[in-house]
């Protein structure tokens, strides 16, 4: 399935694939020359790889409300406590996942729960892998979810190619756990910050491949008393 926020981008990629074609066959036929037209395998492999880049897996979400899902497909790059002053405003333990142009871009909410804060915060467009910078200085959408028992904070960060970030729910919107949330357009990263005051026990390590909505992230316990 292609995902709905990708209409745009794929009426406009298919305009020019289609402009790409035009101008090969009309060069094999002016010139003559019948091998140009095996030159059309490239727009339309280039025009392959933008569907495939939107493709809108489905995923089935594992049951048990102590289990918290990944927020995106890609590889973990961090898991580390920090400082997140913006929502949480406290210590937080951050994971981060790294989406490269290969993986779906779709993100998920990682909890049940209510949207209680989003902001919008525009910025550059560093390498999404470096974590620390493009974590402060690039384009990014932070969601904050209060899932009755602890907040939490997904932050969709863009990268060096994303220029649009899509964030679909509103402040007050129920969320499912691994219901659609938005996505990233071309390469970018999605960061999970939860408060070191929640009992929560991380089931991935660095370098792990994550899937949205359908892989365990860590699993949460009773909250400790700060």
């Amino acid at each position: 399935m292609i995902t709905r926020h990708a209409t745009k981008e794929i009426i406009y990629f298919f305009v020019l694939t289609m402009a790409a074609i035009g101008v090969i066959a009309c060069l094999a036929y002016v010139t003559g020359a019948a091998w140009l037209n095996w030159l059309i395998i490239f727009p339309v492999l280039f025009y392959g790889f933008v569907l495939f880049f939107f493709r809108d897996p489905g995923r089935k979400v594992p049951p048990g409300e102590e289990n918290v899902v990944a927020p995106a497909d890609g590889y973990i790059t961090d898991i580390e406590t920090v400082e997140e002053p913006e929502f949480l405003g406290g210590k937080a333990l951050r994971i981060g996942i790294f989406l490269s142009l290969f993986t779906p871009h779709i993100n998920r909410s990682p909890v049940d729960g209510t949207v209680r804060y989003i902001k919008y915060h525009p910025g550059q467009f560093h390498n999404a892998l470096h974590s620390r910078i493009c974590g402060r200085e690039n384009e990014a959408n932070s969601i904050g979810i209060d899932n009755g028992s602890f907040p939490l904070l997904v932050k969709q960060i863009a990268g060096i190619i994303a220029r649009r970030i899509v964030c679909t729910p509103c402040v007050g919107a129920t969320l499912s756990r691994g219901e659609r949330i938005g996505m990233i357009k071309f390469g970018s990263r999605t960061e999970l910050y939860i408060p070191v005051s929640v009992n929560f026990t991380p089931k991935v390590k660095l370098g792990e491949r994550v899937r949205a909505g359908s892989s365990i992230i860590g699993v949460i316990g009773k909250e400790v008393t700060p």
